[in-house]
């Protein structure tokens, strides 16, 4: 299917074509999750920086349905919506590139439709793009755990998405990656050197691509004292609503293994230690520390569960004592 007929697109403003090109284009991939979809259209459009187009690209999901969300906000959207619609869906990273070719502009960002940001995200990241002339920047995170049941949004929980980097290496990326998209802004000039999105990596393209942007330029951080960027978890939620990392059908492990294989592979090739060595040592690493995690997991069950049997014992003791108090009583 050529990409001109599997591709319908609406641009929301009759005037766009006579804009000067904007500074940024925020990319929202997105299929059938409209509560989702409408949450970050409201993050969108609520940023205190306008100089943006926004592109909504529907990947295989229901068509009419979109439509009539962003008709919906028309009064908040104010013409800079380009909303881009394909038949069958052609994953992930194609989600990316698609959309980022179908315009012009000089930074970008990725916003997917299941997460937000704080109204000043654009502003305080093209600030700091201007004014150190770096190609890429990551916001502070907050990491949100949330359910969605009913047709409604629950938050349950949050925590600083790793609050203990506040410098960006491509060895630490190794291991893990900390440039998560809703987090991420760069210069569109990269791709020059970097190329586009891996459309063959169905699951971790995102970090493959920054893995490949940190082979060329750094990456700094943007921390105004309180998070720009909410990365939205949902562990409870499968299927379209549930998040690709708690999917076993898109198992990030076996995503990982492959991606870690094909890098070592090339390494092979050329005969010397590279991208292969370091991705499998951060493989390791990345495995011990899930070890860990799942360590102090059971530490904390077991904790929780020898506290509730001294409660019970404690009550159980209550109760003798006043068994036995009253049996005195009555002699």
């Amino acid at each position: 299917m050529h990409l001109k007929n599997s591709i319908i697109t609406a641009v929301y403003n009759r005037e766009m074509s006579s804009m000067n090109t904007p500074r940024v284009a925020v990319i929202t991939r997105t299929k059938d999750r409209l509560i989702l979809l409408e949450r970050s259209i409201k993050s969108v459009h609520q940023q205190t920086f306008t100089d943006f187009i926004h592109v909504i690209y529907n990947d295989g999901g229901d068509k009419k349905a979109v439509e009539e969300l962003v008709a919906k906000y028309e009064h908040l959207t104010n013409g800079r919506v380009k909303l881009m619609y394909n038949k069958e869906s052609r994953g992930p990273d194609a989600a990316f590139n698609v959309p980022i070719k179908s315009v012009d502009s000089e930074f970008i960002a990725i916003h997917d439709d299941d997460d937000s940001w704080h109204p000043r995200f654009l502003e305080l990241m093209v600030a700091h793009l201007d004014k150190t002339k770096v190609k890429g920047v990551i916001a502070r995170t907050d990491r949100i755990y949330e359910s969605i049941s009913n047709n409604a949004i629950r938050i349950q929980d949050r925590d600083q998405y790793m609050p203990h980097l506040s410098h960006f290496s491509l060895y630490d990326l190794f291991a893990e990656n900390f440039a998560v998209p809703i987090s991420f802004m760069y210069a569109r000039e990269v791709f020059k050197k970097v190329g586009y999105y891996d459309e063959a990596i169905r699951v971790s393209g995102d970090w493959e691509f920054v893995l490949r942007f940190m082979r060329f330029y750094d990456i700094e951080k943007v921390d105004p004292g309180y998070p720009l960027a909410f990365y939205h978890v949902r562990p409870s939620n499968s299927g379209i609503l549930g998040n690709s990392i708690y999917d076993p059908s898109k198992s990030h492990v076996q995503y990982h293994t492959k991606l870690a294989n094909r890098f070592l592979r090339e390494d092979l090739e050329k005969g010397s230690l590279g991208y292969g060595y370091l991705f499998n040592v951060g493989n390791a690493e990345r495995a011990r520390g899930w070890e860990l995690e799942e360590m102090q997991r059971r530490i904390h069950e077991l904790s929780d569960k020898i506290d509730s049997q001294a409660q019970l014992i404690a009550s159980s003791k209550l109760s003798l004592r006043g068994v036995k108090r009253a049996a005195k009583e009555k002699l």
